[in-house]
């Protein structure tokens, strides 16, 4: 019987002390490879399969978002997941948007949590091995027959702009809501594959909605636009509600297009392939659920099977 190959995975930071604590850490449960450069990880990545990678964000030459861009076309299968400290927006935005990583794990990491995350990053690309090798950056397809995908608009500049509607309402169907509560009524009546969206909205904070919406209806993608954002709303905005994009307003209208589009096809591929949606696993809800997401988490279940039917107006 042939014994089942440990999940590889490569670790890449430019200090020496940090890559052999790391293999120290996890040598038992995988296969551990370790670069300390970002030239050596892209040999490592085309010479061979690696699962996740774990990389730092400050290393010379290449800097951890660069590295993971690559990585993305390169094995677009390897979860990635960024090393980063909390100073580093720019670099975390960047990996939002270029390197579609997995997680955040801010340095110095805590043992529990940095092995929780790479465990779940393992077995997502364990369990979609062969579908992940079908995800390429390719064109939106021409529409034939109506929609391309439908669009949730929860922002209060945007909902009542009327260049977002005639720009994009030619491709997708656009729905638009001023409050959450509206969003709601939405997401209930309409198969919405994309939602863009603001921090707060109408003074409320969106992330609780993202978060349970993520992990109850993992195929609907986020385009995250925002006046402001520290690092640690960033970092949460990945960990617990994996956004597909995040841009700051105001907002450029190219940009926005390329978001929506790269958004609306991560839904489309996932309602083609549900396994997918492992790779969307969001952290665990954080503890002393309120009223008012254990409201949020009641609703959004009870529309049931609407929002994993597919793309649609």
């Amino acid at each position: 019987m042939t014994a089942i190959q440990k999940p590889a995975v490569l670790f890449v930071d430019d200090e020496v002390h940090i890559v052999n604590l790391l293999k120290i850490m996890f040598r038992s449960d995988y296969d551990v490879v370790s670069a300390t450069s970002g030239a050596a990880a892209l040999d490592i990545i085309q010479s061979r399969k690696i699962d996740v990678i774990v990389s730092d964000q400050r290393m010379p030459g290449m800097t951890g978002t660069e590295l993971l861009a690559k990585v993305r076309r390169l094995s677009p299968g390897t979860m990635r997941i960024l090393l980063t400290g909390y100073s580093d927006l720019a670099a975390m935005v960047g990996s939002i948007n270029d390197g579609e990583i997995f997680r955040f794990v801010s340095k110095p990491w805590d043992k529990d949590e940095i092995r929780a995350i790479v465990k779940d990053a393992a077995e997502a690309a364990r369990n979609t091995e062969a579908s992940a090798q079908l995800i390429v950056d390719e064109p939106e397809p021409e529409a034939t027959t109506g929609p391309l995908g439908s669009i949730l608009v929860l922002d209060e500049d945007l909902a009542q702009s009327n260049w977002f509607k005639e720009h994009f309402g030619t491709t997708f169907a656009v729905h638009q809501a001023n409050r959450i509560d509206d969003a709601l009524d939405v997401l209930e009546q309409q198969k919405v594959g994309v939602i863009v969206t603001d921090t707060r909205v109408g003074g409320e904070n969106t992330l609780d909605l993202l978060r349970i919406l993520k992990q109850q209806h993992p195929q609907v993608m986020t385009v995250m636009l925002t006046n402001e954002a520290d690092s640690d709303a960033v970092m949460k905005l990945i960990n617990q509600a994996q956004v597909c994009r995040l841009s700051f307003k105001p907002i450029k209208r190219g940009a926005l297009d390329l978001a929506i589009r790269a958004a609306m096809m991560h839904h489309r591929r996932m309602v083609a392939d549900p396994k997918l949606a492992q790779r969307q696993r969001v952290a665990a809800s954080p503890a002393g659920e309120t009223s008012l997401t254990r409201s949020l988490a009641s609703r959004l279940r009870a529309f049931g099977g609407r929002l994993r039917l597919g793309f649609g107006s």
